[in-house]
């Protein structure tokens, strides 16, 4: 599913690498499936957020709340599973 060159960049884990961490607890192979690939488009959006100011076009108010939204709505699934929360 995902090769060193997705869990490492210089020696160093990468963003991915470190939500799967988080997520390591979640032992069952179809959510496990549906991680890999909710994490890879989450790495995606971050990047995309962190070069906004780099953007030719650029996004309205509403693109900006939908990017945030996602982010914040992903941060807090990762914050609770972190925290063990999600037992409650």
């Amino acid at each position: 599913m995902s090769n060193q060159k997705d869990l490492l960049h210089e020696g160093r884990p990468t963003r991915r690498a470190r939500v799967l961490y988080v997520c390591r607890e979640l032992n069952n192979d179809p959510l496990t499936d549906f991680l890999m690939h909710d994490t890879r488009a989450l790495v995606k959006l971050i990047e995309l957020f962190n070069r906004v100011h780099e953007l030719e076009t650029e996004l309205t108010d509403e693109q900006l709340r939908a990017i945030l939204l996602k982010i914040d709505s992903w941060l807090m699934y990762i914050l609770q599973i972190s925290m063990g929360n999600f037992h409650k």
